[in-house]
């Protein structure tokens, strides 16, 4: 709504998640750095996620080289060449369906990281060790992933000519998983509402956000990134509960 009369804008706040994962990269409750731009496209959309997490990277370098050096030494063996290297070149991005071709191409190895997992087929969520494997093993940098069949992602994500995909793109991070998730949205009202439709959703609530599509609308494009995940990524950290003073995650609120 704020995007509709400001153009560029942007929020910080508190996210909570009710997953049951104990995992080393989740938590109930994250920060949450959000963004909303007019006038975007997808491949603005990623460039801009690009460059925001380079500069990040590039501060942390510049300006705070002795903490760095005391987690190089001590906690995160090759932390500063990682990061250095991180900025030094354009991440890689592919589509969907060349992920999936990716996992089935590698399938043996994958399934040796977790011999129970079900590889994913199309329209399915990747899934974090395929996610990992795509951007550790194969790409070895950070990648977006783009283009997702429409029925995996939310309603408001912009469709493609093809219509079984959506103009969304995840960041995926070596040694860290997804750290952006990120849409082009759906600026046509009646496509809006056919999805809404489809999946029979209840527009009581909804009548604020269709009402900005109703009467024209201005195509834009957001994110939302982990702020914590940013930290785990430029400090090295194995543990995502190591870089928040009071984390809140699943079965560790003991009040």
């Amino acid at each position: 709504m704020l995007c509709a009369g400001l153009g560029k804008v942007w929020t910080s706040n508190k996210s909570f998640r009710s997953e049951k994962s104990k995992t080393n990269r989740h938590l109930a409750e994250f920060e949450h750095i959000e963004w909303e731009f007019a006038w975007t496209s997808l491949d603005e959309l990623m460039d801009l996620s690009e460059h925001y997490t380079q500069y990040c990277l590039e501060y942390v370098l510049t300006n705070h080289m002795d903490d760095l050096e005391v987690l190089n030494a001590f906690t995160s063996k090759g932390l500063i060449d990682r990061l250095k290297l991180n900025i030094s070149k354009p991440y890689q991005r592919i589509p969907y369906d060349e992920a999936l071709k990716i996992i089935e191409q590698n399938a043996e190895e994958i399934q040796k990281i977790d011999s129970k997992m079900t590889l994913p087929k199309w329209g399915d969520d990747l899934g974090s060790v395929c996610e990992m494997f795509i951007a550790e093993k194969i790409c070895k940098s950070p990648t977006f992933v783009y283009n997702y069949p429409k029925d995996l992602k939310s309603f408001y994500m912009k469709q493609n000519e093809d219509g079984r995909t959506v103009q969304a793109c995840d960041l995926l991070i070596p040694g860290v998983g997804e750290l952006i998730g990120s849409s082009v949205r759906e600026d046509n009202f009646d496509k809006l509402m056919k999805v809404v439709n489809e999946r029979k959703m209840d527009v009581t609530p909804l009548k604020w956000y269709l009402d900005l599509r109703k009467n024209g609308s201005t195509p834009t494009a957001g994110a939302g990134l982990g702020f914590d995940r940013l930290v785990r990524w430029c400090t090295g950290m194995d543990n995502i509960r190591d870089v928040v003073p009071f984390p809140v995650a699943y079965e560790e609120c003991k009040y």
